[in-house]
């Protein structure tokens, strides 16, 4: 307690130094602290309402090179069969939806998903209940839903008697069996899902997917994911052991190209298995950038901790003389740096909450998440706690034991030249440290606006400047595809009709959103040789699409 005291008058009696060291280890936890909120909230935070998540993985097809996708139904019942190291698969597939209801219509993101979904995230119903096993059989037999907490109250005011009621999903009529706990908003932090429908109403739920039959049957068309929970005592190695034995006989079978390819365990949910690793690569590259800020901050301090040092020589020379033990000197500077630990701390504690908002600007698109919240939780306050503490009594240790290194026995002037010898060795040695960390993140800074440059100068191989991209789905309203044909027609004659509209054309998926549809692909070479085999990403336009964009066309005709 006495070194406590003796290091609160230390700190108030020199306010100037206290008030830059504070600063200075405060702005390094609050940049580090931003980061890992973010991260935080992404990557670790439960996923509410869904108990021992520790014990959920998700699925997904992994193939040569890296390129990982989603699952086959065909799979997922093979495994949901025949393993025994789950009590329990789901499948899910998100579906943009349009809700109707008292004569408004609304978009909204809805899943289709098995008949096991709930039950195996053990999510309970605040009213009604969740599917029956015989809701998940015939295509399109049982009309059902299951709303969210959050709908529930928005839109039908938390009235218990919407368990019964009638609703429009993209023009169908279902209804409302179940509404979910507070909080549970889907597997997926990005796409907050409000509504649930069986898997056997794919067709009403996406009336743009293929044939629901043709889906369901096959081994080569992937279009989403699978969500399980491993039985007590099996860990996760057991399991994807036992995938991989099951997924064999099926790969097999499948054209050549797959011969590589295999079915990955990935633990944990609220983020989507196929975005996950690139999420993690891309938080531990930003964390450890950040990191090398604290450092330098931290060399910052020590040069100022040496500095005093030298000015408090005499001091210590006096306490030293006076039956004060090496230890006990140590200690008391030790205490200081606790000290300036927690008011760092707690500065950028207040700091880091400007900086999340900063932080968000740098995410990818995949990562600006409206439905994630950002407030720091308990792992986040003690993340910025211990990285003060840490910083503070790192920056502060070495010239502390400098000082425990000294003979204090001849003279004070001896003392305070070994001192100032010493210590303008050290200051050196963190005066290269900070260089050297400071050219490192100066050449990363440049390396980053270089390759942002020639991103913002990428040629996209079509002309883009002059494009207008607007989106709509028929399918919300409930439009079939011969009307849907009859609507897209007459638009695309309007568009053109417009003052200043060139051409205009119509494709299920906008340029450069990373959508399109997969279909296995063989092709046979003049030369007699072998075919290859390939899956290829394809999207379906109307005749003025490719002149819309100006997209040249090396080969043939458009």
């Amino acid at each position: 307690m006495n070194d406590f005291k003796f290091a609160l008058r230390q700190l108030l009696k020199n306010p100037g130094y206290t008030l830059i060291v504070v600063l200075v280890l405060g702005l390094g936890v609050a940049i580090n602290t931003a980061i890992f909120t973010v991260t935080n909230a992404v990557l670790f935070r439960p996923v509410p309402a869904v108990p021992q998540q520790d014990r959920l993985v998700q699925m997904l097809r992994s193939h040569e090179g890296g390129r990982q996708s989603q699952m086959a139904y065909a799979d997922f019942l093979h495994f949901r069969e025949h393993s025994q190291s789950f009590d329990g698969l789901a499948a899910f597939r998100d579906a943009p939806m349009g809700l109707g209801y008292a004569d408004e219509t609304e978009r909204i993101r809805g899943d289709v998903v098995s008949g096991s979904f709930f039950e195996v995230l053990r999510v309970p119903m605040v009213a009604g209940r969740s599917f029956l096993p015989e809701e998940d059989g015939a295509l399109e037999a049982h009309p059902v839903a299951v709303i969210s907490h959050r709908l529930w109250q928005r839109r039908f005011g938390g009235r218990p008697e919407v368990v019964g009621e009638r609703v429009e999903l993209n023009g169908s009529a279902f209804t409302v069996i179940g509404v979910t706990a507070r909080g549970f908003l889907g597997l997926n932090r990005k796409d907050p899902t409000d509504v649930w429908v069986p898997m056997a109403m794919i067709r009403s739920a996406l009336p743009s997917m293929e044939d629901p039959a043709k889906l369901m049957n096959s081994h080569e068309i992937v279009w989403h994911g699978v969500v399980g929970r491993l039985r007590d005592g099996v860990t996760l190695g057991r399991a994807q052991a036992e995938i991989d034995s099951l997924f064999q006989p099926i790969l097999d079978r499948l054209p050549q190209q797959a011969a590589e390819m295999r079915i990955q365990l990935v633990s944990g949910i609220g983020v989507i298995a196929w975005a996950k690793a690139r999420l993690n690569l891309f938080f531990i590259l930003l964390q450890c950038v950040v990191g090398l800020v604290l450092i330098v901050a931290c060399a910052n301090v020590a040069n100022l901790q040496l500095a005093r040092g030298v000015k408090r020589t005499r001091e210590l020379g006096i306490r030293y003389s006076l039956g004060a033990t090496r230890w006990r000197i140590v200690r008391s500077l030790l205490v200081e740096n606790v000290m300036l630990a927690l008011l760092a701390a707690s500065v950028g504690a207040l700091l880091s909450m400007w900086f999340i908002q900063g932080t968000t600007r740098l995410l990818p698109a995949s990562v600006v998440l409206d439905s994630i919240t950002l407030t720091p939780d308990l792992r986040v306050c003690l993340f910025a706690g211990a990285i003060a503490l840490v910083a503070a009594v790192g920056a502060g240790l070495f010239p502390a034991l400098r000082v425990g290194r000294l003979s204090l026995i001849p003279t004070l002037k001896e003392f305070a030249a070994l001192t100032g010898t010493r210590s303008s060795r050290l200051s050196n040695g963190f005066v290269v440290t900070q260089v050297t960390l400071s050219v490192i993140l100066l050449l990363g800074a440049g390396l980053f606006l270089r390759s942002v440059q020639h991103a913002v100068h990428v040629d996209p191989g079509m002309n883009v400047s002059r494009v207008a991209i607007g989106s709509l789905d028929l399918g919300m309203r409930g439009y079939d595809e011969a009307r849907g044909r009859r609507f897209y027609d007459e638009l695309l004659e309007r568009v053109r009709a417009l003052p200043g509209v060139q051409s205009a054309g119509l494709a299920p998926f906008a340029p450069f959103s990373g959508a399109g549809f997969f279909a296995p692909l063989e092709s046979v070479p003049a030369d007699g040789a072998a075919p290859v085999a390939m899956q290829v990403n394809f999207t379906a336009v109307t005749p003025d699409w490719l002149d819309t964009l100006e997209l040249p066309v090396l080969a043939g005709r458009g």
